[in-house]
């Protein structure tokens, strides 16, 4: 989901934002680049800031929860691999995803 902004905060305000106003998840910055928000392993969203604006995708929280869905998806299959990902994570991480962008438009003032 992209957010058109006219200035992009900084990976540690918009860490430190979610903080105070979504206090629910765990954050932390991932690569210097993602700010990840993290309901479980398995589910969470990234934010990505970008020169006109910020885009919040819903993922898999860490380096190591794509590691583990990789590694499954090269033991069961592609295609198994992407119906259990669809059956038991895209629609938590789409919820989380919604959660975060809707309060980062409203916060931030989006275009």
């Amino acid at each position: 989901m992209k957010i058109a902004l006219q200035t992009v905060p900084s990976n540690d305000q918009i860490k430190s934002l979610l903080e105070q106003k979504l206090p629910k998840y765990k954050y932390g910055i991932r690569v210097g680049r993602f700010v990840d928000a993290k309901q479980s392993f398995f589910i969470g969203a990234s934010v990505l800031p970008k020169k006109d604006g910020l885009v919040v995708n819903g993922n898999f929280p860490s380096a190591g929860a794509s590691m583990a869905f990789t590694l499954f998806m090269i033991g069961t299959g592609i295609l198994i691999g992407l119906i259990v990902w669809l059956a038991a994570w895209r629609g938590s991480q789409n919820k989380v995803r919604d959660e975060v962008a809707e309060l980062l438009k409203k916060e931030l003032g989006a275009a």
